[in-house]
Formats: C-alpha cells, structure tokens, sequence
C-alpha cells in the first residue's frame, strides 16, 4: 500500500512539475532567450497564445511592454485618487481610451514621466515598441527615475564605440550606453561586419529603431531583474531573479 501512495505521489508531482515549466511549441532549447523566456512564463509575466504558442518572434506593443515592465517589478501602478496626474491624463491623447486594459499601466507611466506622446497628440499605444524605447522605460523604472553610470569593465569604451547606428547624441544615447555597457540587453539580433581599421576589430550593428520582439523583452526584463535581485551593476550570465 506505501508503495502505491508513493507511486501515485511520484506521478502528482510529475504532473504539477510539467504544469509549472509547460513549454511552448515554438520555444525549444534552440530558441534565443529560453531561460528569459521560461522565467517570464513560470511567473506569469509573459502569456502564450490561446493555441498554446509563444511567437517569439512577434512584437510587443508599447501598452504591452509597460504591462510586463510594471509585472516584473511587482509595481503598485494605481495613482492615489486626489494627487497630481490621477486624472490629468485621461484625454491628454486622441488615440487612447481610459477604460482599456493598458490605461493603469499608461497612466502610471505617464505621472511618473517614464514615457510621453507623440508631438501630434497621439500616443500610438497598439504601436510595436521599438528597442530603444523599450530600453528607455526598463532603464528608468529599474533605476527610480535616473539613468546609472554603467560599471566600466576592460574593454567597455571600444565595445560601445564598435556599435556604428547608434548615435549618442540622440535622446536614446544615454539609456543605450548604460544598458549595452552593462550587460542589460540581449544580442541575438545584431550582426557584425570586419573592420581591420577599427579598434574593437569589427563593426557591430544593434538595429536601435526595429522592433523588439517578445522573446528579447523577455531577455531584457530578465536581465534587469536578476541584476537588481542580486545587487550587481553588470548582468552576469548565470544570475537569476527572485520569484515573483
């Protein structure tokens, strides 16, 4: 009979385990950014698709990105009823409507001056997040507000000069040059071209304008998180975050 109640036990907790770590179809240990990904799953910060796939390769609106960003800090997003901006920005964009699903996360984003519109009056919130918008707000919520000054590592200043369509005059440059110097980003996407005349020996190419995919949110948010979790200023591969 305890060898019954054993076996049985044994095959409970299989399948409660295989609940837990479900895999997607279209995610194998091929896919880019598995462990982000699994993570981001195993604490529901990041859902699969009502037909059991993740689609790593699909974009992430800019609502959609607040959503995860706020998920995996665990912030509380509601705005005190009375304080300033609790209603200051519910007709503030032609585009946006107060009772959809991402205005809590839009709102609280907004007061706390993470993100702001477009100069038309917009704010394009089913518009397809791009990587340095992403890396602005992942920057700024991990960090209270402020861009940090990176955790300079042998090499740093040539890694980040071998990177050619990024320009660090733009508005972006500041967020990018902490993100990339510490080791925030994933990398999967960018390609890299021989430079024998350069000093890091090559020519690297991040995309800052494309699209970020769901699988390098996952990345992202993940490597902000196990960083902050663990105290360290640079991501180091093998560092995980706390369970949400």
């Amino acid at each position: 009979m305890k060898k019954i109640f054993l076996i049985l036990g044994v095959l409970v907790s299989l399948i409660f385990s295989q609940t837990a770590f479900a895999a997607f179809p279209d995610v194998t240990e091929s896919t880019p950014y598995k462990t982000a990904i699994d993570w981001m799953a195993d604490n529901e910060v990041i859902q699969g698709y009502p037909d059991g796939y993740f689609r790593p390769d699909k974009c992430v609106s800019r609502v959609e990105f607040l959503k995860m960003l706020y998920l995996t800090l665990q912030t509380d997003i509601s705005v005190p009823e009375g304080t300033a901006g609790s209603h200051y920005y519910d007709y503030y964009f032609s585009d946006t409507d107060i009772t959809q699903w991402y205005w809590p996360y839009l709102n609280f984003a907004l007061s706390s001056g993470t993100v702001q519109g477009y100069p038309d009056g917009t704010f394009k919130p089913a518009q397809c997040v791009d990587r340095v918008e992403a890396i602005k707000m992942g920057v700024l919520e991990f960090n209270n507000g402020e861009v940090p000054s990176y955790e300079g590592y042998a090499g740093v200043s040539l890694k980040l000069q071998a990177v050619q369509d990024v320009d660090y005059n733009e508005w972006y440059g500041d967020y990018f040059e902490y993100a990339y110097a510490s080791n925030m980003l994933g990398t999967d996407h960018m390609t890299e071209s021989i430079n024998p005349n350069a000093d890091w020996g090559n020519d690297v190419y991040y995309y800052p304008g494309g699209e970020m995919s769901r699988k390098e949110v996952a990345e992202i948010l993940y490597r902000m998180k196990a960083a902050k979790d663990n105290g360290i200023g640079v991501y180091i591969d093998g560092y995980v975050p706390d369970s949400l």
